[in-house]
């Protein structure tokens, strides 16, 4: 009977070991692309990070919409957005000139509350938003202000 025990519980460590592969640390989690959130991202990143003094190295591919969206308005309000490699050279160069930045956007509650992470440097600032109106005027309300944790 412990040696049925023991197999059994060495099956289930060993499946949920698999099924718990190397999952994306960073991304957009959500089918949301939305202007108002990168807008949002923006603007607390100009109140806190200078553009023309900050270089961002990113952390990983922004591979959806959302993300190259707001790659391109950082771009556009002056910060050097150095594109994601995984060759450790392409790392190294940049390692020195600039601060890793990567973004998570995930939904709580699905297709109702979000949540946006960015990490720029050793600086985590997070808010969430909820999903307000109809189908033809929805929009995004903060909950609550942004947190930052240094």
């Amino acid at each position: 009977m412990t040696k049925m025990i023991m197999l059994c519980a060495a099956v289930s460590f060993l499946s949920l070991a698999v099924g718990c592969g190397p999952q994306p640390k960073y991304g957009n989690f959500t089918k949301m692309d939305s202007q108002s959130l990168v807008n949002d991202a923006v603007a607390m990143m100009l109140a806190t990070y200078p553009p023309a003094q900050t270089r961002l190295n990113m952390l990983h591919e922004p591979a959806d919409t959302w993300g190259a969206r707001l790659v391109r308005v950082l771009r556009t309000h002056g910060y050097a957005v150095a594109e994601y490699s995984d060759a450790p050279s392409e790392k190294d160069k940049y390692a020195e000139s600039g601060v890793g930045f990567a973004f998570i956007l995930d939904e709580y509650r699905p297709q109702r509350e979000y949540n946006r992470t960015l990490f720029i440097g050793n600086d985590i600032m997070s808010r969430s938003y909820a999903l307000r109106g109809t189908e033809e005027s929805r929009i995004f309300v903060g909950l609550g202000q942004w947190s930052r944790r240094r």
